[in-house]
């Protein structure tokens, strides 16, 4: 999977939530997650409503994400590098970007 753009996206009654996954072997290239919103929170608590593993070249910028759980962020990153996150709004959120390290074993 690579190229992928989520944008521009209203979410009425759901939270936004993103999980990208590679397991193991080749990353997920080149992925970007722009200007969604949603009007309803995400509550789980010790999360992150944006999840990323294993990413090369990554946007997240410009969303609305509600967070209401205890110690929540809105993007958790393991094993990515040539990330950019920023201009997001995440009311009720601990953190905007929690990361594990850029690298993998």
């Amino acid at each position: 999977m690579s190229r992928v753009r989520i944008e521009d996206n209203v979410l009425t009654g759901k939270p936004l939530t993103v999980l990208v996954v590679s397991p193991g072997g080749q990353p997920r290239t080149d992925l970007a997650v722009l200007d969604n919103r949603s009007d309803t929170a995400d509550d789980r608590p010790f999360s992150a409503s944006l999840v990323f593993q294993r990413v090369r070249g990554l946007r997240v910028e410009g969303n609305l994400a509600p967070l209401s759980g205890p110690d929540m962020a809105l993007v958790q990153l393991t094993c990515s590098s040539g990330v950019t996150v920023g201009g997001n709004t995440y009311p009720g959120g601990a953190a905007q970007v929690r990361s594990a390290g850029s690298r993998c074993d």
